[in-house]
């Protein structure tokens, strides 16, 4: 995974966002030294949210089946 400074997003964004989106793998920025945050294309960005959904959904039917609530 890359790693930028926030001061290299804020001077190259135009370019960190071409090559996110050519390379397809995150970047993370850090401040101080500590990681700040990641950029990540928007294609990846929605898989992982819909990843997301279906295991709340998921985790809420088991709850459900095993708590006998299921019906």
């Amino acid at each position: 995974m890359k790693t930028e400074l926030v001061t290299t997003l804020k001077r190259q964004a135009t370019k960190l966002l071409k090559e996110l989106r050519e390379e397809k793998e995150p970047v993370l920025i850090t401040e101080h030294g500590k990681p700040s945050a990641y950029l990540v294309d928007v294609d990846h960005f929605e898989q992982i949210q819909k990843k997301l959904k279906l295991s709340e959904v998921f985790i809420s039917t088991l709850n459900h089946f095993f708590s006998g609530e299921w019906n």
